[in-house]
């Protein structure tokens, strides 16, 4: 039904009309109220969560980068142990404590069978470029290129 005109008085008819009209329309106010405040509620509810999930989520993400960085600290130092471990296991290697004179030794037999192999392979492979033993043992580490050009025979 459209809104009564204002500036007239219903007939006997309408007024009936209006009063049904009426009565339903409060009705509905009175629901949508009463549901106004549900989801006002809700709503408030919801709210709240949000806020708390959100503080949550900040705490959260504060430890996830805190521990994240103390993870690549932890990380770099447990490289570095790892590297320090291995140097001085291998400074504690028996194969370290063989002395240099011992070293000379086994590179001048190792050089001396080297080349009467190659003496023996010139007969089949005149143009062999293999690198001679003496090179090769200077090219390991500092200590043994030390050891091998100290020694005269090589």
């Amino acid at each position: 039904m459209q809104s009564p005109d204002q500036n007239k008085a219903p007939f006997n008819e309408e007024v009936d009309a209006l009063r049904v009209t009426l009565s339903r329309e409060e009705r509905l106010l009175h629901v949508l109220a009463s549901e106004i405040e549900l989801v006002s509620l809700e709503h408030a509810n919801a709210s709240h969560a949000l806020a708390q999930a959100q503080a949550a989520l900040d705490a959260a993400s504060l430890i996830y980068r805190t521990s994240e960085t103390m993870l690549q600290g932890l990380e770099v130092q447990h490289a570095q142990l790892m590297q320090n471990v291995k140097e001085k296991k291998a400074a504690l290697h028996p194969i370290r404590r063989v002395p240099a004179e011992l070293w000379a030794d086994i590179f001048t037999r190792w050089v001396d069978e080297e080349e009467y192999d190659r003496i023996g392979r010139l007969d089949t492979h005149p143009t062999d470029t293999r690198l001679p033993a003496s090179l090769i043992a200077a090219s390991v580490s500092s200590f043994w290129r030390k050891t091998a050009l100290s020694t005269p025979t090589l």
